[in-house]
Protein backbone atom coordinates (compact mmCIF):
# COMPACT_ATOMS: atom_id res chain seq x y z
CA UNK A 1 0.00 0.00 0.00
CA UNK A 2 2.84 2.40 0.89
CA UNK A 3 4.62 1.53 -2.35
CA UNK A 4 1.49 2.32 -4.36
CA UNK A 5 1.07 5.66 -2.57
CA UNK A 6 4.73 6.44 -3.21
CA UNK A 7 4.33 5.82 -6.93
CA UNK A 8 1.27 8.06 -7.09
CA UNK A 9 3.10 10.78 -5.19
CA UNK A 10 6.04 10.48 -7.60
CA UNK A 11 3.74 10.93 -10.61
CA UNK A 12 2.16 13.95 -8.96
CA UNK A 13 5.58 15.50 -8.28
CA UNK A 14 6.65 14.90 -11.89
CA UNK A 15 3.53 16.68 -13.15
CA UNK A 16 4.08 19.58 -10.77
CA UNK A 17 7.73 19.82 -11.85
CA UNK A 18 6.82 19.80 -15.55
CA UNK A 19 4.22 22.52 -15.00
CA UNK A 20 6.79 24.54 -13.08
CA UNK A 21 9.32 24.28 -15.92
CA UNK A 22 6.73 25.52 -18.41
CA UNK A 23 5.86 28.38 -16.07
CA UNK A 24 9.51 29.41 -15.82
CA UNK A 25 9.89 29.24 -19.63
CA UNK A 26 6.81 31.39 -20.03
CA UNK A 27 8.06 33.98 -17.53
CA UNK A 28 11.51 34.01 -19.15
CA UNK A 29 10.29 34.67 -22.67
CA UNK A 30 7.63 37.05 -21.33
CA UNK A 31 10.33 39.28 -19.82
CA UNK A 32 12.93 38.72 -22.54
CA UNK A 33 10.92 39.84 -25.59
CA UNK A 34 8.88 43.03 -25.85
CA UNK A 35 5.27 43.15 -27.03
CA UNK A 36 4.03 43.11 -30.65
CA UNK A 37 7.12 41.51 -32.15
CA UNK A 38 6.92 39.43 -35.32
CA UNK A 39 9.59 36.99 -36.51
CA UNK A 40 9.90 37.02 -40.31
CA UNK A 41 11.75 34.65 -42.62
CA UNK A 42 11.45 33.62 -46.26
CA UNK A 43 9.56 30.47 -47.21
CA UNK A 44 12.38 29.55 -49.57
CA UNK A 45 15.33 28.12 -47.67
CA UNK A 46 17.81 29.64 -50.13
CA UNK A 47 16.48 33.19 -49.69
CA UNK A 48 17.99 35.51 -47.08
CA UNK A 49 17.58 39.12 -46.02
CA UNK A 50 20.23 41.36 -47.56
CA UNK A 51 21.39 44.69 -46.19
CA UNK A 52 19.33 46.33 -48.95
CA UNK A 53 16.21 44.42 -47.82
CA UNK A 54 16.72 45.60 -44.26
CA UNK A 55 17.30 49.19 -45.38
CA UNK A 56 14.06 49.14 -47.41
CA UNK A 57 12.07 47.89 -44.41
CA UNK A 58 13.59 50.52 -42.13
CA UNK A 59 12.66 53.23 -44.67
CA UNK A 60 9.02 52.37 -43.92
CA UNK A 61 9.59 53.45 -40.32
CA UNK A 62 9.74 49.92 -38.92
CA UNK A 63 12.17 49.01 -36.14
CA UNK A 64 13.80 45.62 -36.57
CA UNK A 65 16.60 43.49 -35.22
CA UNK A 66 18.33 40.19 -35.94
CA UNK A 67 21.10 38.00 -34.57
CA UNK A 68 23.72 35.85 -36.24
CA UNK A 69 25.79 33.45 -34.18
CA UNK A 70 29.49 32.97 -34.95
CA UNK A 71 32.44 31.20 -33.32
CA UNK A 72 35.62 33.24 -33.86
CA UNK A 73 38.74 32.87 -31.74
CA UNK A 74 38.07 34.84 -28.55
CA UNK A 75 40.97 36.04 -26.42
CA UNK A 76 41.52 38.55 -23.63
CA UNK A 77 45.13 39.00 -24.71
CA UNK A 78 46.45 36.25 -22.44
CA UNK A 79 44.37 33.16 -23.13
CA UNK A 80 41.69 31.90 -25.48
CA UNK A 81 38.13 31.28 -24.39
CA UNK A 82 35.23 29.47 -26.07
CA UNK A 83 32.43 32.03 -26.10
CA UNK A 84 29.58 32.44 -28.58
CA UNK A 85 29.58 35.73 -30.51
CA UNK A 86 26.34 37.27 -31.80
CA UNK A 87 26.21 39.90 -34.54
CA UNK A 88 23.23 42.24 -34.30
CA UNK A 89 22.16 45.88 -34.54
CA UNK A 90 21.34 48.68 -32.09
CA UNK A 91 17.70 47.60 -31.65
CA UNK A 92 18.51 44.24 -30.07
CA UNK A 93 18.57 45.70 -26.55
CA UNK A 94 15.10 47.20 -27.01
CA UNK A 95 13.49 44.09 -28.51
CA UNK A 96 14.85 41.83 -25.77
CA UNK A 97 14.23 44.20 -22.83
CA UNK A 98 17.94 44.14 -22.06
CA UNK A 99 19.09 45.78 -18.83
CA UNK A 100 22.63 47.14 -18.86
CA UNK A 101 24.54 46.66 -15.61
CA UNK A 102 27.54 48.69 -16.77
CA UNK A 103 28.02 51.01 -19.73
CA UNK A 104 25.62 50.98 -22.69
CA UNK A 105 24.64 48.95 -25.74
CA UNK A 106 26.14 50.08 -29.05
CA UNK A 107 24.12 52.68 -30.96
CA UNK A 108 23.38 53.52 -34.58
CA UNK A 109 26.28 55.94 -34.94
CA UNK A 110 28.79 53.32 -33.79
CA UNK A 111 27.27 50.82 -36.23
CA UNK A 112 27.35 53.22 -39.18
CA UNK A 113 30.98 54.10 -38.46
CA UNK A 114 31.82 50.39 -38.11
CA UNK A 115 33.49 50.91 -34.74
CA UNK A 116 34.99 47.79 -33.16
CA UNK A 117 32.94 47.78 -29.97
CA UNK A 118 31.27 44.95 -28.07
CA UNK A 119 28.90 44.20 -25.23
CA UNK A 120 29.31 41.22 -22.88
CA UNK A 121 26.86 39.52 -20.60
CA UNK A 122 27.89 38.87 -17.01
CA UNK A 123 28.92 35.27 -17.69
CA UNK A 124 31.27 36.33 -20.50
CA UNK A 125 32.77 39.14 -18.40
CA UNK A 126 33.54 36.77 -15.54
CA UNK A 127 34.93 34.11 -17.88
CA UNK A 128 37.26 36.59 -19.60
CA UNK A 129 38.30 38.87 -16.73
CA UNK A 130 37.07 37.26 -13.52
CA UNK A 131 34.80 40.21 -12.66
CA UNK A 132 32.13 42.50 -14.07
CA UNK A 133 34.25 45.69 -13.93
CA UNK A 134 35.75 45.38 -17.42
CA UNK A 135 34.23 48.25 -19.42
CA UNK A 136 37.04 49.77 -21.48
CA UNK A 137 39.03 46.52 -21.68
CA UNK A 138 39.97 44.93 -25.01
CA UNK A 139 38.90 41.52 -26.31
CA UNK A 140 40.32 40.03 -29.50
CA UNK A 141 38.10 38.31 -32.06
CA UNK A 142 40.20 36.49 -34.66
CA UNK A 143 43.03 38.78 -33.46
CA UNK A 144 40.97 41.93 -34.19
CA UNK A 145 40.75 44.21 -31.10
CA UNK A 146 37.28 45.12 -29.84
CA UNK A 147 36.66 47.54 -26.96
CA UNK A 148 34.09 46.62 -24.31
CA UNK A 149 31.49 49.38 -23.90
CA UNK A 150 28.85 47.63 -21.81
CA UNK A 151 27.94 44.70 -19.55
CA UNK A 152 24.45 43.20 -19.77
CA UNK A 153 22.73 42.00 -16.62
CA UNK A 154 22.31 38.24 -16.60
CA UNK A 155 21.01 35.39 -14.48
CA UNK A 156 22.44 32.28 -12.86
CA UNK A 157 23.38 29.56 -15.32
CA UNK A 158 23.32 31.84 -18.36
CA UNK A 159 25.69 30.93 -21.19
CA UNK A 160 28.56 33.35 -21.87
CA UNK A 161 27.75 35.61 -24.85
CA UNK A 162 29.38 38.48 -26.72
CA UNK A 163 27.46 40.95 -28.91
CA UNK A 164 29.10 42.98 -31.69
CA UNK A 165 27.72 45.20 -34.50
CA UNK A 166 26.85 43.28 -37.67
CA UNK A 167 28.55 46.03 -39.69
CA UNK A 168 31.95 45.02 -38.25
CA UNK A 169 31.85 41.42 -39.48
CA UNK A 170 34.67 42.07 -41.97
CA UNK A 171 36.93 43.52 -39.26
CA UNK A 172 37.13 40.15 -37.53
CA UNK A 173 37.04 38.18 -40.80
CA UNK A 174 33.63 36.56 -40.34
CA UNK A 175 32.47 35.39 -43.74
CA UNK A 176 29.45 33.51 -45.07
CA UNK A 177 26.96 34.97 -42.59
CA UNK A 178 23.40 35.30 -43.90
CA UNK A 179 20.41 36.87 -42.15
CA UNK A 180 17.68 34.24 -42.34
CA UNK A 181 15.29 35.82 -39.83
CA UNK A 182 14.47 39.29 -38.59
CA UNK A 183 12.34 40.58 -35.73
CA UNK A 184 10.08 43.53 -36.52
CA UNK A 185 7.70 45.62 -34.44
CA UNK A 186 4.21 45.85 -35.92
CA UNK A 187 0.93 46.91 -34.29
CA UNK A 188 -0.98 44.04 -35.95
CA UNK A 189 -0.65 41.39 -38.71
CA UNK A 190 -2.48 43.54 -41.28
CA UNK A 191 0.02 46.36 -40.83
CA UNK A 192 2.86 43.85 -41.10
CA UNK A 193 1.55 42.57 -44.44
CA UNK A 194 1.09 46.11 -45.78
CA UNK A 195 4.55 47.33 -44.78
CA UNK A 196 6.33 44.24 -46.09
CA UNK A 197 4.52 44.59 -49.41
CA UNK A 198 5.68 48.21 -49.68
CA UNK A 199 9.23 47.04 -48.92
CA UNK A 200 9.03 44.64 -51.86
CA UNK A 201 8.24 41.43 -49.97
CA UNK A 202 4.65 40.16 -50.36
CA UNK A 203 3.38 38.32 -47.32
CA UNK A 204 2.85 35.16 -49.40
CA UNK A 205 6.64 34.82 -49.73
CA UNK A 206 7.25 35.10 -45.99
CA UNK A 207 6.80 33.02 -42.89
CA UNK A 208 5.52 35.12 -40.02
CA UNK A 209 5.19 34.25 -36.35
CA UNK A 210 3.88 36.60 -33.71
CA UNK A 211 6.09 36.22 -30.65
CA UNK A 212 3.16 37.14 -28.40
CA UNK A 213 1.46 33.96 -29.63
CA UNK A 214 4.58 31.97 -28.79
CA UNK A 215 4.35 33.38 -25.28
CA UNK A 216 0.73 32.24 -25.23
CA UNK A 217 1.76 28.73 -26.23
CA UNK A 218 4.06 28.39 -23.22
CA UNK A 219 1.35 29.78 -20.96
CA UNK A 220 -1.21 27.41 -22.46
CA UNK A 221 1.04 24.42 -21.98
CA UNK A 222 1.59 25.41 -18.36
CA UNK A 223 -2.18 25.61 -17.83
CA UNK A 224 -2.62 22.24 -19.53
CA UNK A 225 -0.12 20.56 -17.21
CA UNK A 226 -1.66 22.34 -14.25
CA UNK A 227 -5.09 21.01 -15.20
CA UNK A 228 -3.70 17.50 -15.59
CA UNK A 229 -2.10 17.80 -12.15
CA UNK A 230 -5.43 18.90 -10.72
CA UNK A 231 -7.22 16.04 -12.45
CA UNK A 232 -4.75 13.59 -10.98
CA UNK A 233 -5.35 15.10 -7.56
CA UNK A 234 -9.09 14.59 -8.10
CA UNK A 235 -8.59 10.90 -8.76
CA UNK A 236 -6.43 10.63 -5.67
CA UNK A 237 -9.14 12.38 -3.70
CA UNK A 238 -11.82 10.02 -5.00
CA UNK A 239 -10.51 7.42 -2.59
CA UNK A 240 -12.21 9.22 0.25
CA UNK A 241 -15.56 8.95 -1.57
CA UNK A 242 -15.12 5.28 -2.37
CA UNK A 243 -14.27 4.56 1.25
CA UNK A 244 -17.03 6.77 2.66
CA UNK A 245 -18.76 3.85 4.36
CA UNK A 246 -15.53 3.07 6.20
CA UNK A 247 -15.17 6.71 7.23
CA UNK A 248 -18.61 6.92 8.86
CA UNK A 249 -17.79 4.46 11.71
CA UNK A 250 -14.56 6.35 12.47
CA UNK A 251 -16.45 9.64 12.63
CA UNK A 252 -19.00 8.09 15.01
CA UNK A 253 -16.17 6.72 17.14
CA UNK A 254 -14.70 10.21 17.47
CA UNK A 255 -18.07 11.52 18.64
CA UNK A 256 -18.44 8.74 21.22
CA UNK A 257 -15.02 8.54 22.87
CA UNK A 258 -13.16 11.58 21.54
CA UNK A 259 -10.34 9.49 20.06
CA UNK A 260 -9.20 10.30 16.54
CA UNK A 261 -6.88 8.54 14.16
CA UNK A 262 -4.51 11.38 13.19
CA UNK A 263 -3.15 9.48 10.19
CA UNK A 264 -6.67 9.00 8.85
CA UNK A 265 -7.51 12.63 9.60
CA UNK A 266 -4.47 14.05 7.79
CA UNK A 267 -5.05 11.80 4.80
CA UNK A 268 -8.70 12.82 4.60
CA UNK A 269 -7.80 16.53 4.74
CA UNK A 270 -5.28 16.10 1.93
CA UNK A 271 -7.79 14.18 -0.17
CA UNK A 272 -10.49 16.81 0.34
CA UNK A 273 -8.01 19.57 -0.48
CA UNK A 274 -6.91 17.73 -3.63
CA UNK A 275 -10.53 17.25 -4.68
CA UNK A 276 -11.32 20.96 -4.24
CA UNK A 277 -8.23 22.10 -6.14
CA UNK A 278 -8.85 19.57 -8.87
CA UNK A 279 -12.46 20.68 -9.22
CA UNK A 280 -11.43 24.34 -9.63
CA UNK A 281 -8.80 23.44 -12.23
CA UNK A 282 -11.19 21.24 -14.18
CA UNK A 283 -13.67 24.11 -14.25
CA UNK A 284 -10.85 26.22 -15.69
CA UNK A 285 -10.36 23.54 -18.34
CA UNK A 286 -13.99 23.97 -19.39
CA UNK A 287 -13.41 27.72 -19.76
CA UNK A 288 -10.26 27.14 -21.82
CA UNK A 289 -12.18 24.82 -24.13
CA UNK A 290 -14.05 27.86 -25.44
CA UNK A 291 -10.82 29.72 -26.32
CA UNK A 292 -9.15 29.48 -29.72
CA UNK A 293 -5.58 28.16 -29.38
CA UNK A 294 -2.88 30.70 -30.36
CA UNK A 295 -1.70 28.87 -33.48
CA UNK A 296 -5.18 29.21 -34.98
CA UNK A 297 -4.28 32.86 -35.58
CA UNK A 298 -0.95 32.17 -37.32
CA UNK A 299 -0.81 33.65 -40.79
CA UNK A 300 -0.57 31.25 -43.68
CA UNK A 301 -2.23 28.36 -41.86
CA UNK A 302 -4.45 25.87 -43.67
CA UNK A 303 -7.79 24.34 -42.64
CA UNK A 304 -5.91 21.27 -41.42
CA UNK A 305 -4.25 23.37 -38.73
CA UNK A 306 -7.64 23.79 -37.05
CA UNK A 307 -7.72 20.05 -36.29
CA UNK A 308 -4.30 20.19 -34.70
CA UNK A 309 -5.21 23.35 -32.80
CA UNK A 310 -7.88 21.40 -30.93
CA UNK A 311 -5.00 19.45 -29.35
CA UNK A 312 -2.74 22.48 -29.22
CA UNK A 313 -0.74 21.96 -26.02
CA UNK A 314 2.60 21.37 -27.71
CA UNK A 315 6.17 22.17 -26.69
CA UNK A 316 8.36 24.51 -28.75
CA UNK A 317 11.47 22.35 -28.42
CA UNK A 318 14.69 24.20 -29.10
CA UNK A 319 13.19 27.69 -29.08
CA UNK A 320 15.94 30.14 -28.22
CA UNK A 321 15.63 33.82 -27.38
CA UNK A 322 18.55 34.78 -29.62
CA UNK A 323 17.38 32.82 -32.64
CA UNK A 324 13.72 31.87 -32.47
CA UNK A 325 13.17 29.15 -35.10
CA UNK A 326 9.95 28.74 -37.04
CA UNK A 327 9.47 25.05 -36.36
CA UNK A 328 7.83 23.01 -39.14
CA UNK A 329 7.03 20.11 -36.81
CA UNK A 330 4.41 21.66 -34.51
CA UNK A 331 1.65 19.29 -35.63
CA UNK A 332 3.76 16.20 -35.03
CA UNK A 333 4.73 17.40 -31.56
CA UNK A 334 1.07 18.19 -30.88
CA UNK A 335 0.11 14.57 -31.55
CA UNK A 336 2.92 13.34 -29.32
CA UNK A 337 1.78 15.63 -26.51
CA UNK A 338 -1.80 14.41 -26.81
CA UNK A 339 -0.59 10.81 -26.57
CA UNK A 340 1.36 11.62 -23.40
CA UNK A 341 -1.62 13.38 -21.81
CA UNK A 342 -3.97 10.53 -22.74
CA UNK A 343 -1.57 8.10 -21.08
CA UNK A 344 -1.55 10.13 -17.87
CA UNK A 345 -5.34 10.40 -17.75
CA UNK A 346 -5.69 6.65 -18.39
CA UNK A 347 -3.16 5.94 -15.66
CA UNK A 348 -5.09 8.16 -13.26
CA UNK A 349 -8.36 6.35 -13.95
CA UNK A 350 -6.86 2.88 -13.62
CA UNK A 351 -4.84 3.81 -10.55
CA UNK A 352 -7.91 4.88 -8.58
CA UNK A 353 -10.14 1.82 -9.00
CA UNK A 354 -11.95 0.94 -5.78
CA UNK A 355 -10.12 -1.53 -3.60
CA UNK A 356 -12.15 -4.67 -3.15
CA UNK A 357 -11.62 -6.81 -0.15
Amino acid sequence: MKGMFGRKLLVLLILVGAAGMCLLSWLEIQSAVCQRVYALSFRRDDRFFTETDIANIEKEGIDLTYTLQAYPDVSNGFRREEISVFLTNENYAFFTNTYMQEGAFFNGMQINRKLAVMVLNEAAAIQLFGNRECVGETVYLNKAPYRIIGIMAGWDGEEAKIYIPYSTKNLCDLQGLEISQIWCGFPNPAEAALVMKKAGHPIEALKMTQIDLVKGIFRQRFLALLIITGAYAVFLGCGSVWRWKKCIPQIKAVGQNGNIDMKWFRLSVLQILGTCIGGVLLWKAVELAWCAPPSYELLGGSWKDIIFCIMDFYLLAGAGLDNMPLLPYWNMVSLFSVAVYFYFFSFCIVARKPIRR
